[in-house]
Order: C-alpha cells, then sequence, then structure tokens
C-alpha cells in the first residue's frame, strides 16, 4: 500500500519513545534507513508533529471515541492519521486508509472499523479546540503539560507564556558554527550559496549562520563542507557559554560532563577564530561517566580536527584530578526545558518532581567541580533549563556550601539582552536562540569551605543532555 512503510516507521519510533523516553532524534537514523529521502523527511514531521501537538490530538480523539483508547499502538496511530489530516493537509481518504491498515496489522483486524469510524467522526467534524481562555484550556491547545504552563504563566506574564509556547511548537532552526580552524564565515558562506543554500550571520555570534532556505539542512548534511570538518549544527547559545566561559588555549580546562563534545568544540573552535596563540594544540580533558556516551566525542576529534580533545571515562567524584585544572565547565544533565522546540518530547517526560531530583545531581557535580578546580579557578555552569530550581538556586546552594566562590557578573562579558540577574539566562521566545543558563562562579579568597561532595564514585548520570 501506498506510503504504508513511512507511517509503519512513524508508528513505530512514536511507540519506542513513549515506552523508553528516548530523544527522537536517536530513533529517526535506526527506523528510517532504508526508507527514500523524501519519506525520511516525512517521518521526522509526522513524529515531530505528533509530539508537539500531542494533547490537543488526544483532545480530539478523546471527543469522538466510544471507547477511549488507552496508551500504545490505537491511540498512535489515531494521532498519527488525525496529524496527517489537520497539519499537513493528507488527502482524507489517503491517510483514513493507510491508519485504518496500520490497526489491522499491528493492532487487530477488528480494530481496522473502530479506528475507521473515529478517524471519520473527527474529520466531519474538523480539528477543535478546547473552549475558554484557562490555563488548562491553553495547556491542551498548545500542548504543554498544565503544570508547566502555570509555572510559566506566574513567571513570565500571559504575553511572555504565548511566545514560549508558539516558540516550542515552531520548528527549531538550523544554525551552523564555523569551524575557524578549518575555515572562514565567508569562504563557507560562498560555498553554501554556490550549493543553493541562504545563510544569515548573527552579530552576537560571528561564527554562527543560520540555515535560512527550506531544506538547506539536508543539502548541508550532504556536503563536502560538512564532511571536511568545516562546520557543524549548533545553536548559537552556545557561542554566549563559550564567550562567559572566556578560556584561553594556556589555562588547563575540564569538561566533565562532556558528550557528545559540542561545548568542548565550541570553546577551541573560538580559540581559533580569536587567533589566540596555541589554540591549535592546546589540550581539553573530556570527561564523562558514560564510554558509550563519550565515544560521540569522535566526531569532533576526527570530521573536526579536534585532536586535542582528550576524552577520559570516570566519576567526577574520582580524587585523581582533584586542583588541577584552571577552568571546569559543567554542563549539567538537566531536564531540557529550554530546548522544547528541538526536544518536543521533553515535556510529557517530565514533571516538576525532576525538577528537584536533577537539582540534587547538578549540585553534586558543581561540588564535585570545586575540588577539581585549582585554588583561584573558575566554574562554568550551564544548562539547557531555565527553571530556577535548575539554575540560580543550584548556584545559590552551591555558594552557602563553598564561601570561598563567588558568582562573576556576565554582562562584562556579553551582550545585555542575554543577562539577568548577573547570569547569562535565556527563556523560549525571549530571543532566536534555545533557553540556555550559564554562571561563570570563580573562587576569591577566603578560608576554604571543606565541603564534601554531593555525589560519589558509584554515582549515576542519566542520559539527559
Amino acid at each position: 500500500m501506498q506510503g504504508y512503510a513511512s507511517r509503519e516507521a512513524a508508528l513505530t519510533i512514536l511507540l519506542e519513545q513513549e515506552s523508553t523516553g528516548a530523544f527522537l532524534k536517536d530513533l529517526f537514523a535506526r527506523h528510517t534507513h532504508s526508507l527514500p529521502k523524501t519519506d525520511r523527511g516525512l517521518v521526522r514531521e509526522i513524529c515531530l508533529g505528533v509530539i508537539r501537538n500531542l494533547s490537543l490530538l488526544d483532545y480530539n480523539i478523546d471527543l469522538y471515541a466510544a471507547r477511549k483508547p488507552g496508551r500504545g499502538t490505537m491511540r498512535t496511530i489515531l494521532r498519527l492519521t488525525a496529524y496527517q489530516v489537520f497539519f499537513l493537509a493528507t488527502a482524507d481518504f489517503a491517510a483514513v486508509n493507510v491508519g485504518v491498515e496500520l490497526a489491522k496489522r499491528r493492532a487487530d483486524a477488528h480494530q481496522g472499523g473502530f479506528a475507521n469510524a473515529v478517524l471519520k467522526k473527527m474529520i466531519a467534524h474538523g480539528l477543535q479546540k478546547a473552549p475558554g481562555e484557562t490555563l488548562k484550556a491553553l495547556a491542551v491547545n498548545h500542548s504543554h503539560p498544565e503544570w508547566l504552563v502555570r509555572r510559566w504563566h506566574k513567571r513570565l506574564g500571559p504575553k511572555g507564556l504565548f511566545k514560549a509556547l508558539d516558540r516550542n511548537n515552531q520548528e527549531a532552526p538550523l544554525w551552523l558554527r564555523v569551524n575557524a580552524s578549518r575555515a572562514t564565515v565567508t569562504e563557507v558562506t560562498e560555498a553554501l550559496t554556490a550549493l543553493g543554500v541562504e545563510t544569515a550571520s548573527d552579530a552576537d555570534a560571528p561564527p554562527y549562520l543560520r540555515i535560512a532556505s527550506k531544506g538547506g539542512g539536508e543539502t548541508v548534511l550532504h556536503s563536502d563542507l560538512f564532511r571536511q570538518g568545516k562546520i557543524a549544527f549548533q545553536d548559537p547559545a552556545a557561542w554566549l557559554i563559550a564567550a562567559l566561559a572566556a578560556w584561553r588555549p594556556h589555562l588547563s580546562l575540564l569538561d566533565l560532563c562532556s558528550a557528545p563534545g559540542g561545548k568542548a568544540a565550541c570553546l577551541a573552535e573560538r580559540a581559533a577564530f580569536l587567533g589566540q596563540p596555541d589554540s591549535d594544540t592546546a589540550v581539553i580533558v573530556c570527561n564523562d561517566i558514560s564510554h558509550r556516551r563519550l565515544t560521540r566525542i569522535r566526531d569532533a576529534q576526527d570530521r573536526l580536527g579536534h585532536k586535542r580533545l582528550a576524552p577520559v571515562v570516570m566519576d567526577p567524584a574520582f580524587p585523581a584530578l582533584r586542583r588541577r585544572f584552571d577552568l571546569v565547565v559543567v554542563d549539567a544533565p538537566c531536564s531540557n526545558l529550554g530546548v522544547l522546540r528541538r526536544r518536543p518530547e521533553a515535556r510529557w517526560n517530565r514533571g516538576p518532581e525532576d525538577l528537584a531530583r536533577l537539582a540534587l545531581l547538578q549540585g553534586g557535580l558543581l561540588d564535585a567541580a570545586s575540588g577539581l578546580a585549582k585554588p583561584g579557578g573558575c566554574i562554568l555552569y550551564a544548562t539547557c533549563s531555565p527553571e530556577e530550581e535548575e539554575t540560580s538556586q543550584v548556584v545559590d546552594g552551591f555558594l552557602s556550601r563553598h564561601e570561598d566562590w563567588r558568582v562573576e557578573d556576565a554582562a562584562a562579558l556579553l551582550p545585555a539582552w542575554a543577562v539577568k540577574r548577573k547570569y547569562l539566562w535565556l527563556h523560549p521566545g525571549e530571543s532566536e536562540y534555545d533557553g540556555f543558563f550559564a554562571a561563570r562562579l570563580v573562587q576569591g579568597r577566603g578560608k576554604p569551605s571543606g565541603a564534601q561532595p554531593a555525589i560519589t564514585p558509584s554515582s549515576r548520570i542519566r542520559d539527559e543532555k
């Protein structure tokens, strides 16, 4: 049946994501490699669209289903079919035919009739929105969990909330970081133009280019520019984090939660971009507790040419590297609530209880970092979450345990629009960048606190970055 293979792949990916909590980006290649290029793109669009509109789709399913299907195969089939009809303008009959066939093959023969009845009712009435202007209705219509909508409404107000919800449901822009050790921005821009890829620059992140032409990302991914390591995909918020770190190649550097190596590569390339001496020979120690995750640094080492990235698999509480580094970067595992347009599934995988759990881990990592930094050293703490429990409260807790450390004002190193309360602090919807937080912590004069790390060598850090 025409279109069946791509929809079945989408169903498989969505079911695996629901059952495991995995990131969609890690599932696409595994389940779409045998499909044609156009079908791979369609599967990606369907899966991301379903997750971004999940509660709205469920609201419509529950309006017309005589018996509401639970989590799993049938509900997912109805979701992905309804998404195609209401958001992709797929012909009604074509979408329903494939949806019914999926129900017959992946559920059982009797479910085909059920799917057909529910889908035809939904199509006849059109996409319905939850009535009213309550926060509950807003959560349904913008497909965000109600607890998060209430939290952001309190912090951001109505206008800020709407901007955040709207931004999170848009396709994230694709940004390229030009590898200054292999190419110039001008060289890359001209090469992309020759490939038919339009780009736009950014004054606050000069080595970055935003892909402005539709389909440009796929062209770039298969280009010589990418294969030769002259570019990498990365949001320019990483450049602001690197600027706040203010690392120079003569300073010893430990990237504590390094995998997959994007921040370390950005730091190395920033030094090259600024023409700093020894930028091509400086060693960056890249630590992670997971060997599997750390192997992903090979892309930065091999394709981008950063051979001086030195991977080390070690629990950060292990004492072997104590007091050895001028700068320790802690890009901590977090809730990902600042990057929901790139990782929309995170909104459904998180609850308010996770923020407290993650904050405990993040505080422990900062404690460990303080023991790895040299006397008078610096810690750069970063998360891709704007939530206070994972950001300023973690920093405040650290400072209360380590009185010899202080926050250095980010305003001296960053554009004013990106700074709040001495921190790099970006919320979704405030700019074109992803939501991020970063604090520069420096050790001042004073009696060391003697605080012990809150994590032990037996701790395990879940893959949440």
